[in-house]
């Protein structure tokens, strides 16, 4: 109970020999995998550890669009398709972006 697996290929050369790091698999599944038992972390409280990662700063945005987010939604709720979007970004700010880019980039944050 409350026992931890990862789990590691097994290699079909050794199918009934012992694994190559010399102790034998707790666990072999129906599809050939062997589960290794990972020690337990069972008495540590997730407030806890949910705590130590509250001052971490918050990551920086990742797409190159994030800076462009209310010109983009104006420009769409003006009746902008995408295609206009990425052919106005290319012009006026050399910024070249495709309009699926565009398109996915919106729906994420819709």
């Amino acid at each position: 109970m409350g026992t931890e697996f990862r789990v590691a290929q097994r290699c079909p050369q050794r199918s009934a020999q012992r694994p190559a790091h010399g102790r034998k698999p707790a666990i072999w599944s129906p599809c050939g995998v062997a589960m290794h038992p990972l020690p337990s972390a069972t008495n540590i409280d997730p407030q806890v550890v949910l705590a130590g990662f509250s001052d971490l700063p918050p990551k920086p945005p990742r797409s190159k669009l994030e800076p462009h987010r209310d010109l983009i939604r104006e420009l769409r709720r003006k009746g902008q398709t995408y295609r206009d979007v990425a052919r106005l970004f290319q012009e006026r700010l050399g910024l070249y972006v495709a309009p699926s880019t565009l398109h996915s980039f919106v729906k994420v944050r819709a």
